[in-house]
């Protein structure tokens, strides 16, 4: 880093809020987060079950399964008798589990119907987005500053789509929540490639597989974060002085138990991927091809004759954001993608990195064209890493 760019470094700093401010922001973003997701949660009093249908498939789902016995801890890896194994597989198993305690702990709190799971279950889907607006927060401070993350944790606590999700037990805001504290670990990975950090990130990036597999895009950022903190491009932490060699050696060690952590905790978290591989896989390519538009399904008639990407970014824009902040979100990150870059390497890295993985993927929703396309997505990121500026490489 020049001098330059360590005067404008002390600027930011003197600039950023105080501890003590940032503390007290984020305590009222937190309860106003909170206010936003608890209100409500009845919101489908009188009717005799859950009309919505996602939440209701994962209920009548969680209600089939019990808490084996004591004499009964062999059937466990019996899958074809487990009473612990949900035998469907488009939502991972482990929230199936967190709603599964949960209901059993809500049986002790007076006025509770135990046999009602939509209570607790949508306690624990607004509580765990609000962990992730407090994520939010500590992301944004690490990476920027104090004050980014304190406004990035306002606008996540008053996004219309996260305040909707909280207000159903899916699995939406469990994957953000581990999404997100993957992400924080992995920049920390990146800045200082340390062993804690990699395996911290590999248990949470399993849990959130073991929430929704499509969760499995992040571990493109695992490797990446790994790159970053085994050529010293972070420019900071630990090992920066040490030598390639010693530096690559133990940076892929840490990668590699990282990846162990994600394999044991996936394993854990959804034991029955394994042991009941063969319906396990088959509801994950069942899922795979609808998204596709392989197979035909009543409910994903809406998207036919939509246009991939457009319509997407359209729908989150107006709908799950809201339109001004929806500009603001694409808007930043477009900013993000080429910030650090010189005009031409910019102008490069959106028309390869981002516009042709993007055409491959509008022309194709093959297996390998998504291969292709992520392929060269990961692969314009890192070719461009070395030529940001130094202090954009990690945010």
């Amino acid at each position: 880093m020049n001098s330059s760019d360590t005067d404008n470094a002390v600027v930011e700093v003197d600039r950023d809020l105080s501890g003590r401010t940032a503390s007290w922001g984020l305590a009222i973003v937190l309860l106003l987060a909170l206010a936003l997701r608890l209100y409500g949660l009845d919101w489908d009093d009188g009717f005799g079950w859950t009309p919505h249908p996602d939440e209701r498939a994962i209920l009548f789902k969680v209600v089939t399964l019990s808490f084996p016995g004591v004499s009964d801890l062999s059937l466990l890896l019996n899958a074809d008798e487990s009473p612990w194994n949900p035998r469907w597989f488009p939502y991972g198993s482990f929230p199936l589990y967190v709603l599964k305690i949960a209901g059993a702990l809500s049986g002790f709190i007076p006025g509770l119907d135990p046999n009602d799971l939509r209570a607790p279950g949508r306690a624990v889907s607004a509580l765990a987005d609000v962990a992730t607006v407090a994520l939010v927060y500590a992301l944004g401070a690490m990476a920027w500053s104090r004050r980014v993350g304190l406004l990035a944790s306002a606008l996540v606590a008053i996004a219309v789509i996260h305040i909707q999700l909280s207000h159903f037990f899916a699995v939406d805001t469990l994957m953000a929540l581990f999404c997100f504290v993957t992400m924080l670990f992995l920049v920390r990975v990146a800045r200082s490639g340390r062993l804690s950090d990699s395996v911290l990130a590999g248990i949470f990036l399993g849990l959130g597989l073991a929430t929704k597999i499509s969760v499995a895009p992040i571990l493109a950022a695992f490797f990446v974060a790994h790159f970053i903190a085994a050529f010293g491009l972070s420019n900071s932490g630990e090992r920066q002085n040490a030598t390639f060699i010693v530096r690559l050696s133990d940076v892929a060690g840490n990668a590699i138990l990282g990846t162990l952590a994600i394999i044991a905790t996936f394993l854990i978290a959804q034991p029955y991927a394994l042991l009941d591989w063969t319906r396990f896989s088959a509801d994950i390519i069942e899922q795979s091809e609808m998204v596709r538009r392989i197979r035909d399904y009543p409910y994903t008639r809406q998207y036919i004759d939509t246009i991939p990407y457009l319509y997407h970014i359209q729908q989150l824009s107006v709908w799950g954001l809201g339109m001004p902040l929806g500009i603001v979100a694409w808007a930043g990150t477009l900013y993000v993608a080429v910030r650090g870059l010189r005009i031409w390497w910019a102008a490069g890295y959106l028309l390869v990195g981002i516009c042709l993985p993007a055409a491959i993927l509008m022309a194709s929703g093959g297996f390998a064209a998504i291969l292709l396309a992520s392929a060269i997505s990961v692969g314009a990121l890192l070719v461009t890493i070395p030529v940001r500026r130094a202090d954009t490489r990690i945010a």
